[in-house]
């Protein structure tokens, strides 16, 4: 498979939305429960993603079929500029592919072109698939906080997960 990344145009936004919505049905790889609402979100793509964090959608024969972005750990704590939360999501049908991990392998690759020299991953303890993933990017378990998450009556921990850039 060709995957391709590039950063999104706004066209790009409602597709990314669904794409996380989705997600949010599952209920198993996010703790928001509730649909994200396309024009509140719209902020967030103008405000959290200015450099030196980034969103990139992944495409495929010219569809999005995922996407990855890092965001801040801690915004506005100066001592912590240098570390970074990655998150990434792909379409159901575009999972077991290999895709997951090449979207790790880019985001890790453009934190380190803006200089960040830590990358946090928070996910669900339930989300074995991203974990296993991650590992296999050598993010190790720094903390479990158990019975954290309640997903529509499914009580959940989180992970946080680290890795530092070399």
């Amino acid at each position: 498979m060709n995957i391709l990344y590039r950063k999104p145009t706004e066209k790009d936004y409602p597709y990314i939305i669904d794409i996380y919505n989705n997600i949010i049905d599952e209920n198993k790889f996010t703790a928001d429960i509730n649909h994200v609402d396309f024009n509140k979100k719209k902020q967030w793509f103008i405000n959290e993603c200015k450099y030196p964090y980034f969103i990139f959608v992944a495409k495929y024969n010219n569809i999005i079929i995922g996407y990855f972005y890092l965001s801040p750990w801690r915004s506005g704590r100066t001592a912590l500029i240098h570390t970074g939360e990655i998150s990434f999501y792909l379409k159901k049908e575009y999972r077991s592919k290999g895709i997951g991990k090449k979207l790790i392998s880019w985001a890790i690759e453009e934190a380190k072109k803006n200089g960040f020299k830590t990358l946090l991953a928070i996910l669900l303890d339930i989300n074995k698939r991203s974990k296993y993933l991650l590992k296999n990017h050598n993010f190790k378990v720094e903390a479990h906080l158990n019975n954290i998450a309640n997903l529509n009556g499914k009580v959940c921990g989180q992970y946080i997960m680290m890795l530092n850039i070399k």
